[in-house]
C-alpha cells in the first residue's frame, strides 16, 4: 500500500510522524507532499515544510516531493501510484483536489489535529473518505458546536448525521505515540541536565501570538488581564523550584518569545527543535510536573504520564466571554482541562498561592483517573493509535484485505 501525507507545516509531523513509522514497519511505502507554496516568512515563516527537515525514522525514510498547486499535488499523487492521501483536519479547498483523485481510485482520510477541530472541520467531517478523531466524545462536541453556531441548519441535521455512517473512526490520536521513541537518558545528556534532578515544565502564556486575541482575554479575563501578574506567577514557580530543589525548564515557540523576566529565572528555556519526536514530548519525557495555559500540552501530559497544572480564568470572569465556540468546548469537554488526578485547573491567585507552599506529592497522578481520562479524551492507556490508523487504512483501500 502507498500512502501519501500531505505536509502543509513542519509542525505536521508532529501528528504525522508516529504514523510515518508504522507505515514504513508495517512495509507499505510512504510519500511526503510538501506544500511549497507555503508563506517562509512570518510569526510562522519557521514552519515552512522544508523537505530538508523531514525527520528521521526508525524504521525507515520516506520518499518526499514538493508541490506548488493542485494540478502537481495530483500529478504527483498518480505518478507514484499513491493508493491513500492523508490530511491533518479536512478545509473545502481540498475538496476538488479530493473528487478528482476519487475519480482515478485514490482515497482520502483525516485526522484530527487539535481540540480545536470543531471549527476547523467540523461540518467537513463527511469529506473525506474517513475522518480519525481521538474519542466519541470530541465527536458529541462538534455536533454541539455546529447546532449552536448554526454551521449546519437544524433541519439538516438529521442528513449530515446520515451522511457520517462509517466515515468516522476513534482511534486515539497518533501523537502520543511518541513516548515510544523517547530516550530519557540521551534528552538529558543532550541538554545537560543531572539525571536525578526533578523537573518543573512551564509552558509560558503566548504573548507573541495571541495578545490581542479574545484567546488571552479569556485566559486572564478582563479583571485580571496584566503582565504583571504573569511575572509574580513566574517569581512563584522559581519559588517552587527553590524550595522543592528542582530545574525550572521553559518550552515555548519561536512566534512566542520568552520575556526577560522569566528566562532571566530559567534554568533551560526550549523552542522547537524538532518536530518528530516533537521537543514538546521530550520535555515532558523527563518532567515531573507541568504548567500551561489553555493547551492539548494537558493531553500530551496526560499521555506522558506527567501531572499537569492548568492556569485558568476566573469564574466570574466567564461572563466576559461572547464565543460560541468557548462555550460549547467548555461546556462539553471543558474537563480535559480540569480532571483532579490529572489536570489541576487553578486561578493566577490560586496558582500564585499554592506553589508558594507546594511540593511534587501535591500533584500526584491518580492512575484510575488516568485512565478515565484516556477513555474520555484519549482512548484506550495502552494502545498504539498509529497500528490502529493504518489499520483503519488499510481495511478502507483493501476491505477483501487482497492486498499489501
Amino acid at each position: 500500500m502507498n500512502i501519501g501525507f500531505i505536509v502543509e507545516r513542519n509542525v505536521y509531523f508532529k501528528t504525522f510522524g508516529p504514523v510515518i513509522e508504522e507505515a514504513i514497519k508495517k512495509g507499505h511505502q510512504v510519500f511526503c507532499l510538501h506544500n511549497y507554496s507555503q508563506q517562509r516568512t512570518g510569526s510562522k515563516g519557521y514552519q515552512f515544510p522544508d523537505i530538508n527537515q523531514t525527520p528521521k525514522f526508525k524504521n525507515g525514510q520516506a520518499v518526499s516531493f514538493e508541490f506548488q498547486t493542485e494540478k502537481e499535488l495530483i500529478g504527483k499523487v498518480l505518478e507514484n501510484n499513491i493508493h491513500v492521501v492523508v490530511s491533518l483536519e479536512f478545509i473545502e479547498a481540498q475538496l476538488s483536489v479530493k473528487n478528482r483523485l476519487k475519480e482515478k481510485g485514490v482515497f482520502w482520510v483525516s485526522l484530527q489535529s487539535s481540540f480545536d477541530t470543531g471549527p476547523i472541520s467540523g461540518k467537513n467531517l463527511a469529506m473525506p473518505d474517513k475522518f480519525f478523531l481521538y474519542s466519541r466524545g470530541w465527536l458529541g462536541w462538534m455536533f454541539e458546536y455546529l447546532k449552536q453556531s448554526s454551521k449546519i441548519q437544524e433541519e439538516n441535521f438529521l442528513a449530515f448525521e446520515n451522511k457520517l455512517q462509517g466515515k468516522v473512526s476513534f482511534v486515539g490520536s497518533s501523537v502520543f505515540d511518541q513516548v515510544n521513541v523517547i530516550d530519557k537518558k540521551e534528552i538529558r545528556e543532550r541538554w545537560s541536565i543531572p539525571e536525578n534532578k526533578k523537573i518543573f515544565l512551564l509552558v509560558p502564556f503566548p504573548f507573541g501570538s495571541s495578545l490581542k486575541t479574545i484567546w488571552t482575554k479569556y485566559v486572564y479575563g478582563t479583571r485580571f488581564f496584566s503582565k504583571k501578574n504573569d511575572f509574580y506567577l513566574t517569581k512563584a514557580i522559581r519559588e517552587f523550584c527553590d524550595e522543592n530543589n528542582a530545574l525550572l525548564l521553559v518550552k515555548s515557540r519561536k512566534k512566542d518569545p520568552v520575556k526577560k523576566y522569566l528566562a532571566k529565572v530559567a534554568d533551560r528555556v526550549l523552542y522547537d527543535e524538532g518536530f518528530y519526536p516533537t521537543t514538546m514530548m521530550e520535555c515532558l519525557a523527563i518532567s515531573d510536573i507541568c504548567l500551561s495555559f489553555y493547551s492539548t500540552v494537558a493531553m500530551e501530559a496526560a499521555c506522558s504520564r506527567v501531572p499537569h497544572i492548568c492556569v485558568a480564568p476566573l469564574v466570574r470572569d466567564w461572563k466576559d466571554l461572547q464565543s460560541i465556540y468557548f462555550e460549547t468546548i467548555f461546556k462539553e469537554m471543558g474537563d480535559f482541562f480540569d480532571f483532579p488526578g490529572v489536570s489541576w485547573k487553578l486561578s493566577i491567585p490560586d496558582a500564585i498561592e499554592k506553589l508558594k507552599k507546594a511540593s511534587f506529592s501535591d500533584f500526584t497522578l491518580d492512575e484510575s483517573k488516568l485512565e478515565k481520562y484516556h477513555q474520555k479524551f484519549i482512548g484506550n492507556l495502552s494502545k498504539s493509535y498509529s497500528s490502529d490508523i493504518i489499520k483503519e487504512i488499510k481495511d478502507l483501500i483493501c476491505p477483501t484485505n487482497h492486498c499489501h
